[in-house]
Order: C-alpha cells, then sequence, then structure tokens
C-alpha cells in the first residue's frame, strides 16, 4: 500500500460497491449480494490527475488478493518484448507525451524497432498547412492556431512578458496550447455571462454557460474547437497523436503523426453533441 485511503467506505464497506460487484465483502470474504445479474460488469474508475484513482485500484487489490483472483495492470509501464520482432507498437494515453523526461527511459529502444506513439494533449504541427490542416474543414485551423502564435509573440516580451519558453520546442508537449485554449473557454464564459452595462458576472451565471458552448458559440482554440455538452465534456474534439522520436543523445521529442477524432470524424459545421448524448 502507498498511502491510507479514507472515506471510500462507498467502495470498500461490507455493503460497499467492490462487494457487490465481486459478492465477496473485502474484509472478512462474507458472502454479499451482486450488484449485476448474469454478465460480468466493466467499471470505468474516472477522475482528474492527482484524484486518487490510483490509490482506490491498489486498495482493491490489495484487500482482495488473498480472498479472489486479482491482477492490477499498469497500461502506462511499457515494457518492450526482449525481441520486437519485424516491429512493435505500443499506443498510450497523454501521459505518454511525459516519457521524453524520463530518465529512467530507456531512448536506446527508440532507434531500434520500437515505435511508441500516444494521443497528445496538442501540438503545434496538428493545424499547420503542411501537416493536412487545410484539408480539415471543421474541428480547427491553421487561422486559430496562427492568432495563437500572434499572441506569444505579444506575452513573450515587454511590458507583458516573457510568461517563459514558449518557442516551437516548448509547444510540443501541448501544456503551453491547452493552457491557452482553457483560459480562453473560461473568459469566453465569462463574457457571456456578464450582463450588458454590468462589470462583472455572477459565478453561478458563468457555470450555466458550459452546456451553451457549441454551435456559433464554440471556443475556436488554438488545439481545435472546443464544444461541451451537457455537462461540460468536449465533444468530439481534435486528438493529436504523437510519435517520440530520439533527438540527440539524450532527449526525446514529438513528431506529429496525425489527427484523430472520437467519433471517427472531424464534427460538422454546428458543432453540436450527438442527439443520444445526456
Amino acid at each position: 500500500m502507498d498511502r491510507e485511503l479514507y472515506g471510500r467506505e462507498a467502495i470498500f464497506g461490507n455493503d460497499g460497491l467492490a462487494a457487490r460487484l465481486t459478492g465477496l465483502t473485502p474484509y472478512g470474504s462474507a458472502r454479499a449480494a451482486y450488484e449485476h445479474r448474469d454478465d460480468p460488469p466493466v467499471v470505468v474508475l474516472t477522475g482528474g490527475r492527482g484524484m486518487g484513482k490510483t490509490a482506490v485500484l491498489k486498495q482493491l487489490r490489495h484487500v482482495y488478493r488473498e480472498i479472489t483472483p486479482v491482477a492490477l495492470a499498469d497500461c502506462e509501464a511499457v515494457t518492450p518484448p526482449e525481441d520486437p520482432g519485424p516491429g512493435w507498437t505500443p499506443v498510450i494515453g497523454d501521459e505518454g507525451s511525459y516519457l521524453g523526461g524520463d530518465r529512467k527511459l530507456d531512448r536506446t529502444a527508440l532507434r531500434r524497432k520500437v515505435t511508441v506513439r500516444c494521443a497528445s494533449l496538442a501540438h503545434p504541427d496538428a493545424w499547420a498547412a503542411t501537416k493536412g490542416g487545410p484539408t480539415v474543414r471543421t474541428g480547427g485551423s491553421a487561422g486559430d492556431y496562427r492568432s495563437f502564435l500572434d499572441l506569444l509573440e505579444v506575452v513573450g516580451k515587454k511590458p507583458v512578458g516573457p510568461i517563459g519558453p514558449t518557442g516551437y520546442a516548448d509547444l510540443t508537449d501541448g501544456q503551453v496550447i491547452i493552457a491557452h485554449d482553457a483560459m480562453a473557454t473560461a473568459v469566453h464564459a465569462i463574457r457571456q455571462a456578464t450582463p450588458d452595462r454590468e462589470r462583472l458576472p455572477q459565478p453561478a451565471d458563468v457555470g450555466e454557460q458550459w452546456p451553451r458552448v457549441k454551435a456559433s458559440l464554440r471556443v475556436s482554440g488554438a488545439g481545435g474547437w472546443i464544444c461541451l455538452d451537457n455537462h461540460g465534456n468536449p465533444c468530439n474534439k481534435a486528438v493529436p497523436v504523437v510519435e517520440l522520436v530520439p533527438s540527440g543523445q539524450a532527449t526525446v521529442s514529438q513528431r506529429f503523426v496525425a489527427i484523430a477524432w472520437p467519433e471517427g470524424k472531424p464534427p460538422a459545421q454546428n458543432c453540436l453533441p450527438p442527439s443520444s448524448a445526456p
């Protein structure tokens, strides 16, 4: 166990979710009524970074490993096989964008038969004219990204800045781009919630703007359009796929490969969530 968990009775209590899914109480291994019927369930544990998802999974393994078969697979811990054969391409989530700074990463593997690709938060080449940007008519544009670069020129020098490194290499991990888009979305909601002839909106009115960020009220971010559903989650947002490539003896860079879409194709011009969305 890495750390003690508190307030998790809803999951690990004798009548908690874990007991109802496994049919066994976590402490004492007594029988418990199943939550599901015949088909085994698939449970998705969600939450932001640092919210305790890994701690919950480790606790689940810890309390059940002596009473029922259980396994914990770390999908972020990519270990190349000893003989990858013709080629081996693990595809991982956006956390892979941090591998370039991981001192434990075997960079020599990237020079052999291993190709690592990951979904990135954003990438400076995603909407570049030479990377197919103009062929995608919805979901984002090279013009929106150009506006972002123009803004970086302003904040990169006095009297506003400098704000820090903003060169091409500094943008490839997507952090600066996605931070800009997050701030642009917040500013958009604040402006929409501010009544005429008023200086500031009510905080509650700002939160009510999220379901309205779509269609003509979408945010044209540097990383692509931002259209939100009724719960404030992004709908069919552009996902850059990047490949880790060695650059020099001790560094790894991210090379843009393609734009992927959660729905398999770019959004429609009206940028509305699917009719089946809650």
